[in-house]
């Protein structure tokens, strides 16, 4: 990819950037807890398409592909939380695995002399636990191929997904870009192109975040509506469509000013 092309690029991850952090403000005050779990896949999936793009300007291609990986669980575990509506019973399965963990932490001698430090368990929490236990969990970790598969986007598993899971267990070839990468040794070797993982990153971003929309009636439903359409365009055909419907949409955008979210992205 060309210093041109990863420009464009990142000028409209910048700008979907800012529109979702728009989101995130305009939501904030909500404390149920579908639209705080929401808020905060959002929030996670904003974060890892920025350290992806980070990474890809010092060549760490293969993180890139991790990162994508850990991008494809969100929008399949949003997805299913969406379809089943089983927002409760994933933040039970999740509070009991995160006090599960601290305990057993806590429990190994060979970790005292950091956990002995830690704040105490809440005794709500102890209490939350034991009546949690009582009751059979409801929530189930989703498969990845089998989601991907329901959702009608199996490539999302096969070349994302799945793609990004040889990068994170060694393989007899792991490093070997990396190498002549730190070293800036010659090499006849031609590596694959991996200019795929920018554009799917953020087109995985679009698809998190207008899930988001259609799960709930928001305020600026109509205009997000628009601008994800034209922003889909761009990432298919190239179109700059989406840079005069992200203006339009800046003038209701909070907290900031309309001109001062458009300078952000370098939009006159």
């Amino acid at each position: 990819m060309d210093d041109k092309e990863f420009t464009r690029l990142d000028e409209a991850r910048a700008t979907i950037d800012v529109v979702c952090v728009a989101i995130l403000f305009d939501i904030a005050l909500n404390p149920s807890v579908d639209v705080t779990m929401i808020r905060n896949f959002i929030a996670k999936s904003v974060m890892i398409v920025r350290s992806i793009f980070n990474l890809w300007k010092i060549s760490a291609f293969q993180e890139c592909h991790i990162l994508q990986r850990c991008l494809v669980d969100r929008l399949l575990y949003l997805r299913k939380l969406i379809a089943e509506d089983g927002f409760d019973d994933f933040e039970e399965w999740s509070f009991v695995e995160q006090y599960d963990f601290q305990m057993r932490l806590r429990a190994d001698g060979r970790f005292k002399h950091r956990t002995s430090n830690a704040p105490p368990i809440p005794e709500s929490d102890k209490m939350r636990r034991k009546e949690l236990k009582k009751k059979k969990m409801k929530w189930q970790i989703p498969n990845p191929s089998k989601m991907a598969e329901e959702i009608e986007r199996d490539y999302l598993y096969l070349f994302s997904y799945d793609y990004g899971s040889m990068h994170i267990h060694p393989i007899a070839t792991d490093g070997q870009q990396d190498f002549y990468t730190l070293t800036k040794l010659e090499t006849s070797i031609e590596f694959p192109s991996n200019d795929f993982v920018l554009t799917n990153a953020v087109h995985i971003l679009w698809l998190i975040v207008t899930d988001a929309i259609h799960y709930k009636d928001w305020p600026i439903a109509h205009e997000l509506k628009e601008f994800f359409e034209s922003f889909l365009e761009c990432l298919e055909s190239g179109s700059e469509q989406y840079r005069l419907d992200f203006l339009a949409l800046a003038k209701r955008l909070s907290p900031m000013e309309a001109g001062e979210r458009a300078s952000i992205v370098g939009i006159d």
